[in-house]
């Protein structure tokens, strides 16, 4: 059984390969819905944000500007392939940025489909400055998707990605220094459906289970580590008992010289 599993987890589709088979299926009705949820967390974050600089750094081609309703006002994307959407075409573990130079940063599906999720993590760490913000948006593996991703062909987007659970991605982000401020769960089963006995359900299902969402996005802060110096520890001496030593005082003399005789004399 252990064999079945390595194989079938063997095989894994890179950002370069996903890039132009994942926007199509965003762009169906299903894909479209989640895209509009994803677009709501982003959005309601994005807006919180203060800085100059942001950075959106996308696996497809998604149509959607998360960047365009918030303060910072220069803004840019970046992508592994050249698409319509975005300005910067780059390495995602050699990001082209200054480090210490970005506000904010959005990754949107790149550590499911990142060869070395740990390098993109250090890269993106590099160029926030302290206390900047980074979004991550992801395939939730305890979810819908995780689930139906062992029937589903391996080599199929969005199937073929690896899918960390939002534990994992916080665990992390906490070794580089971020405080993952917040963690939400969302696209839950049959929420998308339009009878009404289906959306109670899904309400239910956010309830009890509410880490069965489809997707997980997660909000962290780098943090500015601080080097505090350290008291040493002091502790008064013992008093010895019996008579205290009373100071004295002399005057200093200036040396004597002496004269020798001399006996020739």
């Amino acid at each position: 059984m252990t064999g079945f599993f390595r194989k079938r987890g063997a095989l894994h589709l890179t950002l370069p390969q996903v890039s132009p088979l994942l926007s199509p299926w965003y762009h169906e009705d299903y894909g479209g819905q989640l895209l509009d949820d994803t677009e709501a967390v982003v959005a309601d974050w994005v807006e919180q944000a203060v800085g100059y600089f942001a950075l959106d750094i996308r696996s497809f081609e998604s149509g959607r500007r998360w960047l365009d309703n918030g303060l910072i006002h220069s803004h840019f994307a970046i992508s592994c392939a050249r698409q319509a959407d975005s300005q910067v075409v780059g390495d995602f573990s050699r990001l082209p940025i200054d480090s210490g130079s970005l506000d904010l940063v959005v990754a949107h599906h790149i550590l499911e489909f990142c060869a070395d999720p740990h390098e993109f993590l250090r890269e993106v760490d590099r160029t926030l400055i302290p206390e900047g913000r980074l979004i991550v948006v992801g395939f939730n593996p305890l979810g819908v998707h995780g689930l139906l991703k062992w029937f589903k062909p391996r080599l199929a987007p969005p199937w073929g990605g690896r899918f960390y659970p939002a534990l994992r991605v916080r665990e992390w982000l906490s070794v580089l220094g971020f405080d993952v401020e917040k963690t939400r769960y969302f696209a839950f089963p049959l929420s998308f459906s339009r009878k009404k006995a289906a959306r109670r359900a899904s309400r239910l299902c956010r309830r009890v289970l509410p880490f069965s969402g489809a997707l997980f996005a997660l909000l962290a802060v780098k943090r500015l580590s601080r080097v505090v110096p350290v008291a040493g520890s002091w502790s008064p001496g013992k008093v010895l008992a019996g008579k205290s030593v009373q100071p004295t005082t002399f005057e200093r003399r200036a040396p004597r010289l002496s004269r020798r005789r001399d006996d020739h004399a």
